[in-house]
């Protein structure tokens, strides 16, 4: 496990819990090569995954900003355990944002994020938490091109539902027009969550979910503690969604 301890304002903290993910390495390389401000950047990961295919941390020329632990697949718990053991790596940094291992940036993303959040911030008068439903790009494992698209889509406003048959509430998403300032949701996407970090310290990840009702019972926890659930209008990520993924 590799530790480093960075202090300085507006550092973000990206928790990335991994379970076998070949995708994992660019992810890494992605976020921090598409940072504006790349020396604020700090990765909690947490790699589920036997030794000959896990990360090569040396090859890393910031992998003093990595802190890092690889755990047995067998002794995996779920995703949850997993998020709450990489964000138990958190060292004060100002802010907070959780992505799946296979997530790819805008350039300067940062950047973005940060003064949307500001401005956010003071609009909605609250603590608040960005969470999107984010783009999607499929990788072709074989090539290793990767396919973007959503491009142009109008952003989504997300409500918790219910389908038929299903013990668990399901997001619901509705295409609205841009605002500036986003719209207040009601569901939170686990892959794309950016707050200040003093709500992760109030809210912490439950460590005893497997999978199933994360993202649910999550947002219902920021719900009941008066945080706003907040739908950015602007695009600054993309997730793979690959079947295997």
């Amino acid at each position: 496990m590799v530790i480093t301890v960075l202090h300085a304002k507006d550092k973000i903290f990206v928790n990335i819990a991994s379970y076998r993910d070949p995708l994992l390495t660019n992810t890494i390389e992605k976020a921090y090569k598409n940072a504006t401000y790349k020396q604020n950047i700090v990765f909690g990961v947490v790699e589920q995954a036997y030794a000959k295919e896990s990360l090569d941390l040396n090859s890393f020329p910031f992998k003093k900003q990595i802190r890092y632990l690889r755990i047995e697949p067998e002794q995996s718990r779920g995703c949850c355990w997993a998020r709450s053991i990489a964000q138990s790596m958190w060292q004060n940094e100002e802010y907070y944002l959780q992505i799946d291992s296979h997530s790819r940036f805008i350039p300067n993303w940062d950047k973005v994020v940060l003064e949307n959040y500001v401005m956010c911030e003071k609009h909605w008068g609250s603590d608040i938490a960005f969470t999107m439903h984010p783009r999607g790009f499929r990788r072709n494992h074989e090539t290793g091109e990767e396919n973007f698209y959503d491009f142009g889509k109008k952003p989504l406003v997300g409500f918790m539902g219910w389908k038929e048959g299903e013990s668990m509430p399901w997001p619901i998403w509705y295409d609205v027009e841009y605002s500036k300032y986003g719209y207040e949701a009601y569901f939170l996407c686990a892959n794309s969550l950016f707050c200040d970090a003093k709500i992760i310290k109030a809210i912490p990840y439950d460590h005893q979910l497997y999978f199933i009702g994360e993202e649910p019972t999550l947002a219902l926890r920021f719900y009941t503690r008066g945080v706003k659930l907040i739908n950015p209008s602007f695009h600054y990520m993309w997730h793979a969604y690959n079947d295997e993924y």
